[in-house]
């Protein structure tokens, strides 16, 4: 069955056609898969997990024969390639200044990723720590507290620290185990996943 990658799409599509990939040399599956699908559009200033993607580019001066079909602003020309023989994503820098960082087994395999991720985002939101409080003037206060009198705004419902960081830990193992069924290869922790997935866990100590 094709997964439907609910999260992705929301901001739109980066349309790619087969006049614009075919010469590139990547396998068809790879070459099909980007003309039927596209990549997703995000938010330039804030995209999730770091990626943005563009127009199918050879790279030069990389060991092996790369397409690069994105970047992330994490890492100064860190960008996100297609190996042409295979079809694998890496992450390689510009230059072949550091040596390409794993990414996924297939274009299929890293939007798949990528959903996972930002679904379990979504749900776990409110098991994020509890950010500090907002100080309020005293016409805020009173404005605030009339509203609570009306009912329109309700208590929260944010779980206890303990069984909030339970939950997280419990929800992110349940992932883990999804992608690493999905893409072992993907979740070892020398592999651009594993290291997001090691600073996603960090983050919740």
């Amino acid at each position: 069955m094709e997964p439907q990658y609910h999260t992705l799409y929301d901001h739109g599509v980066l349309s790619y056609t087969r006049e614009s990939l075919d010469g590139l040399g990547m396998p068809d599956k790879t070459v099909e898969m980007l003309v039927h699908r596209g990549m997703p559009v995000f938010d330039p200033q804030e995209p999730p997990l770091g990626l943005l993607f563009h127009e199918a580019l050879p790279l030069q001066d990389i060991h092996e024969a790369y397409i690069a079909i994105g970047r992330e602003i994490w890492s100064e020309g860190l960008l996100v390639a297609i190996r042409q023989d295979t079809g694998a994503v890496w992450a390689v820098t510009e230059g072949s200044a550091q040596k390409p960082t794993y990414m996924n087994a297939s274009i299929d395999s890293l939007l798949a990723f990528m959903d996972r991720v930002l679904r379990f985002k979504q749900q776990t939101e409110r098991l994020q720590p509890k950010p500090p409080p907002k100080i309020l003037t005293a016409e805020q206060f009173r404005e605030k507290l009339e509203k609570f009198r009306r009912g329109e705004i309700k208590p929260g419902t944010r779980p206890h620290a303990l069984q909030a960081e339970r939950e997280w830990k419990s929800a992110f193992e349940q992932m883990k185990r999804e992608l690493k069924d999905m893409d072992p290869n993907a979740v070892r922790s020398s592999s651009w996943w594993g290291i997001v997935l090691e600073e996603m866990k960090e983050r919740l100590r």
